[in-house]
C-alpha cells in the first residue's frame, strides 16, 4: 500500500480507525492527520505494544485497503 494514498484519504478513513482502534480518541485521529509514524506511536502508546506490532497491525490494516480495492 502506498501510504501516499492513506494520507490523501485520512478523512474518509478516520471512521474505519476509529472503529479498528477504538481507544484512540478523535482529537489524537485529528493530530495524525495520516501521518504513519505517529500512527504507529500512537498505537504503542495507547495500547501498550511494541514498535514492532504496531507497525505490524498498521501494515496488515494497509493491506486490508488494497485487498478491498479501497482508496
Amino acid at each position: 500500500m502506498d501510504w501516499g494514498r492513506v494520507e490523501g484519504n485520512w478523512s474518509n478513513l478516520r471512521g474505519e480507525l476509529q472503529e479498528k482502534w477504538g481507544n484512540i480518541r478523535e482529537d489524537r485521529f485529528n493530530q495524525i492527520a495520516g501521518q504513519r509514524t505517529q500512527l504507529v506511536s500512537e498505537l504503542q502508546q495507547t495500547y501498550g505494544i511494541s514498535e514492532n506490532t504496531a507497525e505490524r497491525e498498521v501494515d496488515e490494516w494497509a493491506d486490508s485497503l488494497d485487498r478491498r480495492g479501497c482508496c
